[in-house]
């Protein structure tokens, strides 16, 4: 399947963490549509959401700067405006083109508030 590079891939940057939940996004929203789903591989399905998820929860939980609301190029790392806003603005195309993440609004005022 063509996500098993994305399955496989272990990221570390806070743009390549974003990255894998922005497509993964992305991909289970088009499957969602799929007439033929029994045709899809099931247990990729399910590591493409643990992808979903778990990139997610490591961009809120552990890697963002919450003092400041803005995220560094890695965890544990001082705040970076331009992967702040490539994250804010990569979070505004998925709502842009329906997809919901499940971003508390707390988290996304306190970043609009890092970067104003």
């Amino acid at each position: 399947m063509a996500t098993k590079p994305l399955i496989d891939k272990k990221a570390y940057s806070n743009i390549e963490i974003f990255n894998r939940y922005f497509v993964s996004s992305i991909v289970l929203n088009l499957l969602k549509s799929y007439k033929n789903i029994d045709r899809i591989d099931i247990l990729n399905l399910k590591e493409l959401s643990k992808v979903q998820k778990d990139s997610l929860n490591r961009l809120l939980e552990k890697n963002i700067n919450l003092n400041s609301g803005g995220w560094g190029w890695f965890a544990d790392i001082k705040p970076n405006l331009y992967v702040t806003l490539y994250i804010l603005d990569g979070i505004r195309k998925l709502k842009d083109i329906g997809i919901k993440p499940k971003i508390d609004n707390k988290i996304i005022d306190k970043t609009v508030e890092y970067i104003g």
